[in-house]
């Protein structure tokens, strides 16, 4: 008897494998009978983790009083946090990358054609940063997760609302979202390379008593920071609505500070430079 030929996978695997490679990186390329891939993901994925915990160890200092108190390490704490911020992103990555790529392989679809014209975007995106802070070690990595929704208004053109999240730190809540414009201006197969600009407003909230010294005044209860930046967006599509994201952004916040989760704070009129990753998915 003839082999049958392009006979299309079981139906069952396009649920389990993309979950199986959710639980453990390369498990669903095994499932799909793609053991080399799925060792490939699975080494990769303990590789940058192995790499940004050492790095998180070597950066985890004992709080001080002063900022930058031991100022001849400094130079090394900030190229630690910046790895630390390159290892752990390109970890999330990866990471999402080889659960769209065990669909596409459940599904047999390996060349995606992008949805160019879709309606709605919905957008993770993780923004990093190395940023100061008082003791020892005095740079640290700031990382801000966020959500976006854009409407696609023209071809390639389109505005929403970016940066949507919310984040606590020490006797804070952080409220923040943003108007967002962007341009698609390279399309070539599955790449896609956007400009983008707009501006996060932010509201940091007291979520506690205030303490402090006698005779001093208490701190304000509410202070507001608007962040205007401009950045590029390059997506790379491994299914038809769906795009892992590295995103290159310059800011500067306006009024007052910028504020991260935990103790993070960047200070006003600072320009910065961050670096997103994330993904998105197209309706």
């Amino acid at each position: 008897a003839q082999p049958r030929a392009s006979e299309p996978p079981p139906g069952w695997k396009r649920v389990v494998s993309p979950i199986a490679s959710a639980l453990v990186p390369g498990v669903g390329q095994m499932i799909n009978r793609e053991g080399g891939k799925g060792a490939g993901f699975l080494l990769g994925a303990l590789t940058l983790g192995a790499g940004a915990f050492a790095l998180w160890r070597a950066g985890h200092g004992t709080d001080g009083a002063d900022p930058g108190a031991h100022g001849r390490t400094y130079n090394t704490e900030v190229i630690s946090a910046a790895g630390l911020g390159l290892l752990t992103g390109g970890l999330q990555l990866l990471y999402m990358a080889q659960v769209m790529d065990a669909y596409a392989g459940a599904t047999g679809k390996r060349t995606p054609k992008p949805h160019t014209r879709y309606k709605v975007a919905l957008e993770l995106t993780r923004m990093a940063t190395v940023g100061l802070r008082a003791g020892d070690p005095a740079a640290q990595l700031y990382a801000d997760w966020n959500v976006g929704v854009l409407g696609q208004v023209a071809r390639r053109f389109s505005v929403g609302l970016g940066d949507i999240g919310l984040k606590f730190g020490p006797g804070r809540a952080v409220l923040q979202a943003g108007p967002k414009l962007q341009y698609r201006f390279v399309e070539r197969g599955r790449v896609w390379l956007s400009g983008a600009a707009g501006a996060i407003f932010q509201g940091a909230f007291a979520s506690g008593p205030a303490i402090v010294a006698a005779g001093e005044k208490a701190p304000r209860t509410a202070v507001a920071a608007i962040i205007p930046y401009g950045q590029l967006d390059l997506r790379l599509f491994l299914l038809d609505r769906w795009s892992i994201n590295i995103v290159p952004r310059v800011s500067a916040p306006l009024l007052s500070a910028r504020y991260y989760a935990g103790d993070g704070a960047i200070p006003r009129r600072a320009v910065t430079l961050e670096i997103g990753t994330g993904m998105g998915v197209y309706f």
